[in-house]
């Protein structure tokens, strides 16, 4: 009886109303993740344990080193605040490594697990509102999330092996690029910033230059068994995407996403809106 639709909880629904509006920015969406009900049970207060709480702490100091990435909270609830923090470690990419105590990365793992689902629920409720910008911003927190990247990181961050050395090399000088997009279209022998790498860590950056989806996108305007579009027509939008890197018949390769403790298949949004 605690769960609506695609079992997600009432109470999440209610605090995601609460919290969102339509001048909700990315940066603020984390905290309003971290209201969901299902994380209550993952990020109850630590009262009693003063060594966690101290990690904690420090996490804390950190992350309010981290200029323009930590949005201040607006919710001063214990259970927001950890499941805040935790959201923006994994964002900040803090638990790659030996950064974070073991017990960090086992919570900071339960969250990502059902995170996902719960963003889409997060997106149901602005477009029910058609907040335009808002459901725009939870699809790039989707985004954001599966990859580990935050509003600063440049989209190279998502090939393997790559640090913001190979990235500063790749967007400068002779054959630069502006982005992810652009680099993946390139041929291998024109990609920058494997220079120093391994011959591994060659093939695991071209096998997910291969997979990331290439797209071709056609849109059109009509009235069905009709030449031209007249004022009070019913007008028909179709959208076609292409995915040109998969055979024909063939099914796309789970989602890239080595920082996400579940798989990931690929999925697609398309937006209609008003223009203003």
């Amino acid at each position: 009886k605690q769960y609506g639709e695609n079992n997600v909880m009432y109470d999440t629904y209610s605090f995601f109303i609460k919290m969102l509006s339509e001048h909700t920015n990315v940066k603020m969406l984390p905290e309003v993740l971290a209201g969901a009900a299902e994380f209550r049970m993952i990020n109850a207060p630590l009262n009693a344990d003063r060594a966690k709480m101290e990690d904690m702490g420090r996490l804390h100091k950190r992350m309010k080193e981290n200029a323009g990435q930590f949005h201040k909270p607006k919710f001063e609830h214990p259970i927001v605040l950890k499941g805040n923090l935790l959201l923006h470690a994994h964002l900040l990419r803090m638990a790659d490594g030996d950064a974070l105590p073991a017990w960090v990365k086992a919570d900071i793992a339960k969250m990502l697990a059902r995170a996902l689902p719960l963003v889409d629920a997060m997106l149901e409720l602005t477009q029910s509102q058609r907040w335009l910008q808002t459901s725009i911003n939870a699809i790039e927190f989707s985004q954001f999330m599966t990859q580990a990247l935050w509003v600063k990181d440049h989209s190279l961050m998502q090939l393997p092996h790559f640090t913001s050395q190979e990235v500063a090399h790749c967007v400068k000088g002779k054959g630069a690029v502006k982005s992810l997009a652009e680099y993946i279209c390139q041929d291998d022998e024109q990609k920058k910033g494997l220079t120093h790498m391994s011959d591994q860590q060659r093939i695991d950056i071209l096998r997910v230059c291969d997979i990331i989806p290439r797209l071709q996108v056609e849109c059109g305007l009509f009235v069905e068994d009709e030449g031209e579009i007249a004022e009070r027509d019913l007008v028909t939008c179709r959208v076609l995407i292409t995915r040109l890197n998969v055979e024909p018949g063939g099914q796309a390769p789970p989602v890239h996403a080595p920082y996400l403790p579940v798989g990931k298949l690929e999925a697609w949004w398309a937006i209609l809106s008003d223009k203003n």
